[in-house]
């Protein structure tokens, strides 16, 4: 009978004590600071549950910003270079010129061997 699926199991049971007596006063009482606390900690623990999930949101919101912001400077930086080397060329060729002719007579002298 005690594992029978027919038979509902009560979620809390109401004991009908005469509240006359100390003990059952005392008990009664206990049960309900125990209930109060127990209410108090389930409050304090959804408050922290949602200010967790705000301070998750706003991660993820940090996040989002730091890799389009990361995407744009991988798209943007190689045609930032180019053009920072286009313009130093372009304003002194000369030592540019000397550094493609070294490299080519190094690479032929390379070849030669």
């Amino acid at each position: 009978m005690k594992n029978d699926p027919a038979v509902p199991i009560p979620d809390h049971v109401e004991i009908d004590t005469p509240s006359d007596t100390p003990v059952a006063d005392g008990v009664l009482a206990e049960v309900e600071d125990h209930d109060r606390e127990q209410q108090f900690r389930n409050t304090e623990l959804q408050d922290r549950l949602s200010a967790m999930k705000h301070e998750m949101d706003r991660m993820k919101e940090s996040v989002t910003l730091l890799s389009a912001g990361a995407r744009a400077l991988v798209v943007e930086a190689p045609s930032l270079a180019q053009e920072e080397l286009r313009y130093r060329v372009r304003t002194n060729p000369l030592p540019y010129m000397v550094y493609a002719a070294g490299a080519a007579f190094v690479f032929g002298r390379y070849l030669q061997r």
